[in-house]
């Protein structure tokens, strides 16, 4: 998937910066608190997501994981065609 020719978790999005950061757990696996939200996101309930396959979880993690890039992207194109409507508005 793409954005104007980059790949979309490549496209540099101005993005408001609240220093909250997650840490890789042990070898890399995925933060908890991104699990609990890609099963939120799914439909599953936690303990019921413990009983899904590791493939299954990965699935559902990359899904909501480019969901909330697609969203990210098209606020950014919401917030500069307003800004440029803004602009234009101005100038007139």
């Amino acid at each position: 998937m793409e954005r104007h020719g980059e790949p979309i978790t490549a496209y540099r999005l101005k993005t408001l910066e609240t220093g909250i950061t997650l840490e890789r757990g042990f070898g890399g696996l995925v933060p908890e608190i991104e699990e609990r939200r890609a099963a939120r996101f799914s439909g599953y309930e936690w303990q019921a997501w413990g009983q899904l396959l590791v493939e299954e979880r990965v699935d559902c993690v990359a899904y909501s994981r480019i969901v909330r890039a697609i969203e990210a992207n098209e606020e950014d194109a919401r917030e500069k065609d307003a800004r440029r409507k803004a602009h234009s508005k101005g100038k007139k």
